[in-house]
């Protein structure tokens, strides 16, 4: 009898943390508010990458560290966070020196520093604390783990009376390092991906307490949002039978329990679950741990089925699935639904929900209840569709307005495949003339015509051969000699075809006509627009599908068309920035990207460090810059801050902008300041009074046209 044998090995390490060297020097400098640079000293062994001795590294460069400081003024603290300014150094030894600039703040009798890594990504939760986290998805570098997936926080805050020109921190890792070695996938296969899953959490956001003295409990692993898997996405990296990856886990204590590892590769599937009864087996905090898998599960890699792009791709013999509205070749990701094996009255029911992948592809195995076709060439370059149970037929009541969606046991209806410009897939019955939709109403039906709303796409896999049948001659291509337009009407015109019974039409997506008999259509109600010379064509039809010649290939034409019916009438927009929503932000944008606020003010947040309003603070001497882009600025309104029932102050000195400088107004009672402009201009920048002009910010409204 066979046995399958499988190897398991846990190996920790020490913790990273290093000693610092604790060689700071205080400068003694002016406190007018002006910027500080600090040299940032990281000792050690800490950071981004791990060599074979079991040694972390700083990287040559793109790790970025982030700075929390705080400062006491009359009893009070204050706090802000920064991070490195431009790159920085790694000395013989190895430690990092990162530059940093940190404000002056005036009247302050003492600061402390602590730092953090990564910046990217990172937010403070309060005055005290940031958020760090272990991402689910974790790209590994060659030899080492991802960089982007580790987290350190300095060990000690740093005080000092004055701010010093340099400051040492030696880190603890508050996430564990994983070293896993594979050993069975196939040589020379290329590892997509890696799938680690756990009975513990071992992915998602965490808090560390930066300021906390007892270094155990500056951590705190719950609160956030976590994950039981880690996808690692391998970068096609080629397997050699031994293969070692580095991942990054929050702590997690698997003794007693499981985890489970997937390997997908371009070949095959590797699997693994590993049942840790008796066993010990931690993630910890700082240390490496090693294990092995072995003696993985090999199974064959589910059909990967293609989203349709091109119909003059299709053989009799792929198979096809016809798959619900959603999916655009704009889209990395959608979860959609398939036309399924279930009778709904005259329509047919949807599928289980079925995933794709960022190239729009269906890779996980197809649900049970969806009906997958082979396609079997027809006489004429149409298809039948041909399920497990029957051929895909519809047909249409013209008195009872009713359409009709089902199998029959033969061969009843051919089907004419093709694909839009706009990328969705027209699949229309020749037997009734109708398209496949999809509904909102969780079935699958036909229809005349196919919009956003309701239309479909076909997913293939080819498996086929080439197109049965006898050779088919296309008819000539039309040419079209002019397209005109007359108000909101289009027409369309074409030279006749030897051997047409008619001619497909169409000026755009929802302007289409099937079964023209004459030289000349034309489309009405059409709206203001311009219609790409792309989507324009007429398309000649045989007399008879009996005879040896199907439809011609489309006509061109060669320019956009522009319907206006309607003057053009400037309109104004409106913007408003609740800028509680924009916090700790210096450059804040609307969601079109078309304004742009700046300022060297600072923020404050009600409950935090004593304000007790929301707001922004726009010191005296400083500034606020309104910018929109292509637009010409009309309104902009000031709301000052709203403390204790009364409006702070809004102290506007001077008003810049790109010509004149329009028309000012304050209103203390309402707390609103109003700017209102004449000529074009592109920006207005608001400075406050030298002295005695503090302004206190709750919204800011722009109305640009």
């Amino acid at each position: 009898m066979k046995k399958t044998y499988f190897f398991f090995a846990v190996i920790t390490a020490a913790a990273f943390a290093a000693v610092s060297c604790n060689s700071e020097l205080e400068a003694n400098l002016p406190e007018d508010g002006s910027k500080h640079t600090i040299i940032v000293e990281s000792e050690a062994p800490t950071k981004t990458y791990i060599d074979e001795g079991g040694v972390v590294h700083w990287a040559d460069s793109g790790d970025e560290l982030g700075i929390v400081y705080r400062y006491m003024i009359e009893g009070m603290w204050g706090s802000t966070m920064t991070k490195q300014t431009g790159g920085y150094t790694i000395d013989a030894v190895g430690r990092a020196k990162h530059s940093v600039e940190i404000s002056i703040q005036s009247g302050a009798t003492e600061y402390r520093l602590m730092a953090f890594y990564p910046y990217i990504g990172s937010s403070p939760s309060s005055s005290k604390k940031v958020t760090l986290s272990v991402p689910k998805t974790q790209t590994p570098a060659d030899g080492s783990y991802d960089p982007k997936a580790d987290c350190l926080i300095s060990t000690n805050p740093k005080s000092f009376s004055s701010l010093p020109d340099k400051v040492s921190f030696s880190y603890h890792r508050p996430v564990a390092i994983a070293k896993m070695t594979l050993l069975g996938i196939g040589t020379d296969e290329k590892i997509s991906k890696i799938e680690f899953t756990a009975d513990e959490n071992i992915a998602g956001s965490f808090f560390a307490n930066l300021w906390d003295e007892d270094l155990s409990e500056r951590v705190t692993y719950t609160g956030g949002s976590y994950s039981k898997t880690i996808t690692l996405d391998m970068q096609d990296r080629v397997a050699t039978g031994s293969d070692v990856v580095y991942f990054t886990t929050l702590p997690a204590d698997l003794s007693g329990k499981s985890f489970s590892v997937k390997v997908t590769t371009d070949g095959h599937i590797y699997s693994k679950d590993v049942a840790l009864t008796d066993r010990k087996f931690k993630l910890e905090a700082a240390t490496l741990t090693k294990f092995v898998v072995a003696n993985l599960t090999v199974s064959d890699l589910p059909s990967e089925y293609a989203l349709l792009k091109d119909a003059s791709a299709l053989k009799a013999g792929d198979k096809m699935v016809i798959c619900s509205s959603g999916v655009s070749a704009n889209n990395t990701y959608s979860s959609q639904y398939l036309l399924g094996t279930e009778a709904s009255g005259s329509k047919i029911a949807k599928s289980d929900q079925i995933y794709v992948t960022d190239d729009l592809t269906i890779v996980e195995p197809l649900p049970s209840n969806a009906r997958v076709f082979t396609l079997e060439s027809a006489a004429d370059g149409k298809w039948y569709l041909k399920a497990s149970d029957g051929y895909l037929y519809a047909t249409y009541d013209e008195e009872f307005w009713t359409p009709t969606l089902t199998v029959t046991e033969t061969k009843l209806d051919s089907w004419i495949i093709s694909v839009e410009s706009s990328g969705n897939t027209a699949i229309r019955s020749v037997n009734c003339n109708r398209y496949i939709t999809y509904s909102t109403s969780n079935h699958f039906s036909t229809a005349s015509s196919i919009g956003t709303s309701n239309r479909v796409y076909a997913y293939i896999i080819s498996t086929g051969d080439t197109p049965e049948g006898p050779t088919i001659e296309k008819l000539s291509t039309p040419n079209i000699s002019n397209v005109s337009v007359d108000g909101s009407s289009v027409t369309i015109s074409w030279t006749a075809v030897v051997g047409a019974a008619d001619y497909d039409v169409k000026l755009a997506d929802g302007y289409a006509q099937t079964g023209v008999t004459a030289t000349e259509y034309t489309f009405t109600n059409v709206p203001d627009g311009t219609y790409p010379a792309s989507g324009i064509s007429v398309i000649a039809n045989p007399a008879s599908t009996d005879e040896a010649h199907t439809s011609s290939a489309p006509a061109s034409w060669s320019s956009d068309v522009v319907v206006k019916t309607t003057p053009d009438v400037e309109t104004e927009t409106t913007i408003v920035f609740d800028l509680k929503d924009y916090y700790n932000k210096s450059e804040f944008k609307d969601s079109d990207e078309i304004i742009t606020i700046t300022h060297n003010g600072s923020w404050r947040k009600n409950g935090v460090e004593g304000y007790t309003y929301d707001g922004l603070f726009i010191g005296s001497g400083k500034f606020l810059k309104v910018a929109v882009a292509n637009k010409t600025v009309v309104k902009i309104v000031l709301y000052a801050a709203v403390e204790g029932g009364s409006y702070k102050s809004i102290g506007i000195g001077s008003v810049e902008t790109i010509s004149d400088t329009g028309s000012t107004s304050y209103d203390s009672s309402n707390g609103q300041y109003l700017w209102t402009g004449g000529e074009e201009r592109s920006y207005v920048k608001f400075s406050t009074k030298s002295s005695g002009g503090n302004t206190y910010l709750s919204k800011i409204e722009v109305t640009y046209k």
